[in-house]
């Protein structure tokens, strides 16, 4: 039964994919019609314990994320409002399953809709799409081929240091795959992966704990700086993180190791110590604004 609801959860939610959650619809409900319909017809065989409402809260709460990142790749879930949307989740599912068989259940639904969109509000990248229609403009997350980005990012594969990781590789970790056939020692992280090998992990850079001088290559082709210059962009809070994180990431190069990456970063690359870091920044015939960038650690960050 458990996984039979898990089921019916991913659908409901997936089949809010492209939908403006800011626009009023009185017969929407906030997990979909599909789990409330499942629930009023089943609500004599479901009962969980408190463990499995917990498991079940987690893989709602994974799911609504997933799904919000397929909308739009630039979205950034910080943890508090991660867990803000768990404890709506597990309070939704406790209240639904503890509720005598005779109650109607759509204000349970109706309350958990609010708050889960009141939630979404704080959250600028979502409500920069709502254009007061019912259909989203979707910002999707693309991947391109290990080719594309080598030549893109001017990688010179035979003076390439290991180990290697692609941060953002991708959901199908292409590059990590043709990186690893050809002998380097390759490794990619993504919020999303499709494979099980033990050489991707499932995690934002955020959760990412770089390592001081454990890198010999970090690569990251339209995936961290592109986020990051977004938010700069945005004049907000957000760009601090990002440079905590790209600080970070340097640290964990080692001695003559490189971050390669697009798009570059101005706002920050003209500030860099020289004595530290060597910097090389090439054209992208593609575009005359972006460029790829090569920052080779010359020493350790003072």
């Amino acid at each position: 039964m458990k996984e039979k609801i898990k089921n019916v959860i991913k659908e409901s939610i997936d089949s809010n994919y492209g939908k403006n959650i800011f626009i009023k619809m009185d017969k929407e409900l906030p997990l979909g019609n599909i789990l409330y319909k499942y629930i009023e017809n089943n609500r004599d065989k479901l009962s969980f314990q408190d463990n499995e409402l917990e498991e079940l809260s987690e893989f709602t709460k994974r799911e609504i994320i997933n799904l919000i990142i397929k909308t739009n790749q630039y979205v950034l879930i910080r943890d508090l409002l991660e867990e803000e949307l768990y404890n709506i989740i597990k309070k939704f599912y406790k209240e639904l399953f503890n509720l005598k068989r005779d109650v109607d259940i759509i204000n349970i639904f109706n309350k958990s809709q609010r708050d889960i969109i009141s939630l979404m509000e704080d959250i600028d990248e979502l409500k920069a799409m709502n254009n007061g229609k019912r259909e989203i403009d979707i910002v999707p997350c693309s991947e391109y081929s290990p080719e594309h980005q080598i030549r893109i990012l001017h990688m010179d594969l035979k003076n390439i240091k290991e180990p290697i990781l692609d941060i953002g590789c991708g959901k199908s970790g292409e590059l990590v795959k043709y990186l690893r056939g050809i002998g380097f020692n390759t490794y990619g992280i993504d919020r999303e992966i499709e494979s099980e090998e033990n050489y991707f992990n499932e995690l934002s850079w955020f959760d990412k704990k770089f390592e001081e001088e454990k890198w010999g290559t970090i690569i990251a082709h339209l995936s961290f700086t592109n986020h990051f210059k977004r938010e700069h962009l945005k004049l907000g809070d957000g760009h601090i993180i990002y440079a905590k994180k790209y600080m970070e990431i340097l640290r964990s190069l080692k001695i003559g190791g490189s971050f390669y990456y697009s798009p570059n970063l101005e706002f920050i690359e003209q500030f860099m110590d020289k004595d530290e870091f060597q910097i090389e920044i090439n054209n992208i015939k593609e575009s005359d604004e972006i460029k790829s960038v090569k920052i080779t650690k010359k020493s350790n960050l003072k």
